[in-house]
């Protein structure tokens, strides 16, 4: 009885996480409207009874919001109108040029480890790439491998990121035609920080009105592994964004919205883009907003 129920979670488990194979994963495009909704109506009895029964097992999975995938949240009733695309990268180690970019997009972020462990070389290859990218927006913030190297100058890593915006503790505003108000996205580009057991005041300097968070660390139990920053997610549950982007973990890359009350509007994206030995493995994600 018990191996039956062992394996009837194991068959939920197939459903909630792709299956991993050894052929680059394409590119990943999801809808942000379509997944806070499906979300909605979903974490009330799917998502929860399968949190409770893997809860029983003692399995990572369970600390792990429901993942989404194309089919199930690309599509919706406002599907034809125009979508502010951003395209999500993250740890790419020196392997961005095998990337097989969009075509068309109006915002790239980076969420940081676009070096092999601070490879200088990496770094200027990695601006002249982004020289080469069509999109009107670039936005990248440092990774562990990007800190404290050797030629890393006093102002960080900018230097060397002629072709895009380098945020380190900084945000910006874009102006977007997503609507009738056209209103900027608030965009905050975080430096990186090891997961902390107390507050970090660092992440005090996240505005409370940023409509987009990136950082290279994600937070707790969302696209973590179990391993994320505690106090990174009781910063966002403050702030409520509607999209966090960050990396590092190479494993649980994907899409993910908030499994509180306080962020069920927020969608998190682990955009790693290499498995972990560093070769390249998955194409970028795209979110419609």
């Amino acid at each position: 009885m018990w191996l039956l129920f062992h394996l009837s979670i194991w068959n939920i488990l197939l459903v909630a996480v792709p299956e991993m194979s050894s052929a680059i994963v394409p590119l990943l495009e999801v809808d942000y409207h379509s997944c806070v909704a499906a979300n909605a109506s979903n974490t009330s009895v799917i998502h929860f009874i399968l949190n409770f029964l893997l809860s029983l097992l003692f399995l990572n999975f369970a600390r792990t919001p429901l993942l989404y995938n194309a089919q199930e949240s690309s599509s919706g009733p406002d599907s034809n109108t125009r979508k502010f695309k951003i395209i999500c990268l993250s740890d790419t180690h020196g392997h961005h040029r095998d990337l097989d970019m969009p075509k068309e997009g109006d915002l790239l972020i980076h969420a940081g480890d676009f070096t092999a462990f601070g490879n200088e070389e990496h770094a200027k290859d990695f601006n002249d790439w982004l020289g080469s990218l069509p999109y009107k927006h670039k936005i990248v913030v440092e990774g562990n491998h990007e800190v404290n190297v050797s030629w890393m100058p006093k102002e960080g890593v900018s230097k060397y990121l002629t072709n895009a915006q380098f945020l380190r503790n900084d945000s910006i505003e874009i102006k977007t035609d997503i609507d009738d108000r056209n209103k900027p996205l608030k965009i905050y580009g975080s430096r990186f920080y090891w997961k902390c057991r107390g507050r970090n005041p660092y992440y005090d300097l996240i505005p409370q009105d940023a409509d987009i968070v990136v950082v290279h660390n994600p937070p707790l139990d969302h696209g973590d592994d179990g391993k994320g920053c505690p106090a990174l997610l009781e910063r966002l549950a403050e702030i409520r964004p509607k999209l966090v982007v960050s990396g590092h973990m190479h494993g649980p890359r994907g899409v993910r919205v908030g499994r509180s009350r306080l962020l069920r509007n927020t969608l998190f994206v682990n955009a790693a883009n290499v498995e972990s030995h560093k070769a390249l493995a998955r194409e970028a994600i795209v979110v419609n907003m």
